[in-house]
């Protein structure tokens, strides 16, 4: 009995393993944590209710959430055809939301995330009624990851902060990537302000900021238009630092706020913006901050910026 017992092991381990391995193949793969971050970003500020993104460009997820308790039954199947190809199918995964929803998902191949080609999206009910129908481009719905290694730095100037951060991981094509820059003045109520940055830079310079105050800052991207388009990411880790203490001033030939000015707005300085075209911006905005987020160069001494926010190097 036991060589009968020993002899008939080998036979039944490869239909165990293979039953076994088919089980596990069929359950839905659970998402990634960054693919729940970024799905609960866009579900909440999302209008489209399919919703879909990228990340590199070489990928794309769409995705949309109904309510759990609906008393439907989750039953869909979902295809997409590239504009010239056949229709293909995706496999639909499901798993519940920490907010009680249920959220579907496909994933489709690289083989099939062509940039700047019409993307056809549809998702169909077991009774063969549509549920869901888009039309994408993915170059248009990219999301990227939040920008990392954020730093503040006090410059020479008192009133100047130095930002500098590097681009989000793996992202395409960083230098079509815009910045914006959130800056908040401890708790004080409206001390809320934001600034873009021109595409592709990774430094700003703040400057006027009010003296002795602990300033918190954060930055997110996003693809920049045309050739590309999408979401702002989530915001970077904060990073904060305590500006020198005296009251900040309007740089010379700002003349229009002192150093009582009780709240101010960044705007953005070009990079060939000069003292007298910025005499004329502060006059008809009272209270200008300078905002120099285009770039790390510094005016050399005796330039005729040197007073002013810093000022780029031309991009050759």
């Amino acid at each position: 009995m036991d060589q009968l017992r020993v002899a008939r092991w080998p036979r039944v381990s490869p239909l165990c393993l293979l039953l076994a391995g088919a089980a596990w193949a069929s359950s839905p793969s659970l998402p990634d944590p960054k693919f729940e971050s970024k799905a609960a970003l866009l579900a909440s500020r999302g209008s489209e209710e399919l919703l879909c993104f990228t990340q590199r460009l070489e990928d794309l997820v769409c995705f949309w959430e109904e309510a759990a308790n609906s008393g439907m039954g989750f039953n869909y199947s979902f295809s997409y055809q590239l504009e010239g190809e056949s229709r293909k199918s995706c496999r639909l995964h499901q798993a519940p939301t920490v907010r009680g929803s249920m959220r579907f998902w496909c994933s489709l191949p690289t083989a099939d995330t062509s940039s700047f080609v019409p993307l056809e999206l549809q998702v169909t009910e077991a009774s063969g009624s549509p549920r869901y129908h888009r039309i994408i481009h993915i170059n248009e719905v990219v999301l990227l990851d939040a920008p990392a290694g954020l730093l503040a730095r006090r410059a020479e100037e008192g009133s100047h902060v130095v930002l500098r951060w590097l681009p989000p991981p793996g992202a395409p094509m960083t230098t079509h990537i815009r910045y914006e820059v959130d800056v908040s003045a401890g708790n004080r109520a409206g001390g809320t302000q934001r600034v873009e940055v021109l595409e592709g830079r990774t430094e700003c310079v703040l400057s006027n900021l009010r003296g002795g105050t602990r300033y918190t800052f954060a930055v997110r991207a996003r693809m920049a238009e045309p050739s590309f388009s999408g979401f702002w990411s989530a915001w970077s880790e904060p990073a904060s630092l305590l500006t020198a203490s005296g009251e900040a001033t309007v740089p010379r030939g700002g003349g229009g706020a002192g150093p009582n000015t009780r709240q101010t707005s960044l705007t953005f300085l070009p990079p060939r913006l000069g003292p007298s075209h910025l005499d004329a911006v502060s006059h008809s905005r009272p209270h200008l901050t300078v905002a120099d987020c285009a770039g790390p160069a510094v005016p050399p001494p005796g330039s005729a910026a040197e007073d002013l926010a810093w000022h780029p190097k031309p991009r050759e």
